[in-house]
């Protein structure tokens, strides 16, 4: 498994049991169970309450990765009562924060954005630059680290450091799956973010399928069309890479080399088109159902329209993906 969540309450309170549920169901997607550790400690108004979830060699200790290289963790000292977090290695390991606040003293952290934007919704923290975000997302194709999308909600730093070597991408040909749309739902889980990269759908089939073929993968950032956002986009697709390896159950090696495995070409504008095709059930069904855009700065009755063209003929095809998954993100949020 991967990923590593905790919460730790100076106030005196204790940990909401539905907040330890929202993370762990979030690092059980991948199907393994996560160690827990909990401690209770007597302080000055009552007690120091700490939970730590997820893999480690110590029970207060949870490690994403390699302690040596890539990896996101979490340490507990028992003596000191300090909970150190780092993250080490090209970015591929990302681990993210909310600060309590005025809910109480302390914080929570997990590898997935997801449960914490409900936990500050459950807390009714505000976004000021919500809008700002999904402008940002729409505009970019990704939501960067740091950016306005998941603020109050942030992400830890890490000092990149350049993959050593290089290495020759793989090639993996592989059938076109027939769950794109159970696909998307899931990529958006993993993920924790929207995502505007349609080929990310490829990738996941094309590591399906090199796991069973027991083949080793190098795979890398591809080329960024804008110089100016290659640092942020090609973290971002470190990070997407990382999660849908550590779905999958494979080992992946990304190259310093601004290359990547070689998509497969799927019929996405076609899928959008066909109200037989499990996609465009989907597309059709989000857009189209109540507050289906509820929370966001979009125009329900604009994406509408957009569908209507692409069906008419005209290309709309990357902002309708773009959308969708924006839509389904929100659900998620949510729920």
């Amino acid at each position: 498994m991967s990923g590593i969540a905790g919460i730790i309450r100076r106030d005196g309170k204790e940990v909401p049991e539905n907040w330890v549920e929202y993370l762990e169901k979030t690092l059980l997607f991948d199907g393994a169970i996560p160690n827990r550790f909990e401690d209770a400690v007597p302080i000055q108004f009552g007690c120091l309450h700490i939970v730590l979830l997820g893999p480690g060699t110590e029970p207060e200790n949870v490690v994403d990765g390699d302690i040596e290289g890539n990896c996101a963790f979490g340490l507990w000292n028992p003596d000191t009562l300090e909970l150190r977090l780092g993250r080490k290695g090209t970015g591929q390991k990302p681990l993210y924060w909310l600060d309590l606040a005025e809910a109480g003293d302390g914080f929570v952290f997990c590898s997935n954005p997801l449960p914490l934007v409900r936990i500050a919704n459950e807390l009714e923290f505000k976004n000021e630059y919500f809008a700002k975000g999904v402008q940002e997302y729409l505009q970019l194709g990704f939501a960067p680290e740091g950016g306005a999308l998941l603020l109050p909600i942030c992400s830890l730093p890490t000092k990149y450091a350049k993959s050593n070597g290089t290495q020759e991408v793989s090639n993996v040909s592989c059938p076109i799956s027939t769950t794109a749309a159970e696909d998307i739902r899931t990529l958006v889980s993993i993920f924790g973010l929207p995502f505007a990269e349609s080929s990310y759908l490829s990738t996941l089939w094309q590591y399906k399928e090199a796991k069973c073929r027991e083949q080793r993968i190098v795979d890398g950032v591809g080329q960024s069309h804008h110089k100016s956002l290659s640092a942020d986009q090609g973290l971002s697709r470190r990070i997407s890479l990382n999660a849908i390896a550590n779905h999958v159950g494979i080992e992946v090696s990304m190259t310093s080399e601004p290359t990547q495995i070689e998509p497969i070409p799927f019929p996405l504008e076609m899928w959008f088109r066909s109200p037989q095709s499990q996609l465009g059930q989907l597309l059709y069904e989000t857009i189209h159902q109540n507050n289906a855009f509820a929370g966001l700065p979009v125009k329900q009755q604009e994406v509408i329209d957009l569908y209507i063209t692409h069906m008419q003929g005209e290309n709309h095809t990357e902002e309708l993906f773009a959308l969708l998954t924006l839509s389904l993100w929100r659900q998620q949020v949510l729920a």
